[in-house]
């Protein structure tokens, strides 16, 4: 059985799970607060973003930004990312007040929970808010034989790229060093899934919507089957990963 450990450093927080590690970022110089890398190659980012406007806005730049770990266990790990969404310029998201987002890791998979604050003037959403990872769609070093999947009326296709695909129950990329899928687990309000990019990296959030006065969520699990996991390489078939898609579509975490 694989474990989880971790290592805690003044700048960032590693979780090492099965087959990949986390870094999870203290500073405030990145548009991403994360990374997931398998062999030492950074092959996903982790993103919490918005598109308003022409202007896009993350908590990777935010500056003041808290990383607590919240628990570390052998099978459970939480770590919780605390800030606002602010733009390179620098300048902050009109209508936000304070974004937090929690990461709870098992061995081979992590829960993303992202909640917003919006206040009385609301959230205007141009683009999309980003409330899982970009896997190799801006990175130097993409997997070998990268490709799109995702679950449609029972069975696994290939997932085409600059498309809403909001009915899968799972969508992700499948290369030779890992398989990764996301299944969104809950959120408020209508919840878009949408390929992007040649590699057809999967997006998930909210598209040209305003989120009004409140707390708005998205809460995605992210499988990941990785060629370096421990005892039997990349364990997951398709068939497997359907089964996981409905698991976590029937039932609540």
């Amino acid at each position: 059985m694989a474990y989880l450990t971790v290592d805690e450093q003044a700048t960032y927080v590693d979780v090492l799970c099965d087959g990949y590690t986390v870094r999870i970022y203290k500073t405030s110089t990145n548009s991403y607060f994360g990374d997931v890398y398998i062999s030492g190659t950074r092959e996903m980012y982790l993103y919490s973003a918005i598109r308003s406007g022409s202007t896009f806005y993350n908590t990777g730049m935010a500056d003041p930004k808290t990383v607590e770990l919240l628990e570390n266990t052998s099978t459970r790990v939480q770590v919780r990312i605390t800030g606002i969404y602010r733009s390179s310029t620098p300048a902050d998201l009109t209508g936000c007040d304070a974004v937090t987002t929690v990461l709870t890791f098992y061995a081979d998979r992590f829960i993303h929970n992202t909640q917003i604050e919006a206040n009385v003037t609301g959230i205007t959403v141009d683009g999309y808010l980003y409330c899982a990872g970009r896997i190799s769609m801006i990175d130097s070093n993409p997997m070998a034989n990268e490709d799109g999947i995702m679950e449609s009326s029972g069975s696994e296709v290939d997932m085409a790229v600059n498309q809403y695909h909001d009915s899968a129950k799972y969508c992700g990329i499948i290369g030779d060093e890992a398989t990764y899928i996301g299944v969104v687990l809950a959120g408020s309000g209508t919840i878009r899934q949408f390929a992007n990019g040649s590699d057809a990296g999967p997006i998930f959030g909210w598209n040209d919507v305003t989120l009004a006065e409140g707390a708005h969520d998205l809460q995605v699990m992210w499988i990941i089957d990785s060629a370096e996991r421990t005892g039997s390489a990349k364990l997951y078939n398709s068939a497997d990963r359907l089964a996981m898609g409905d698991q976590y579509k029937d039932l609540e975490i």
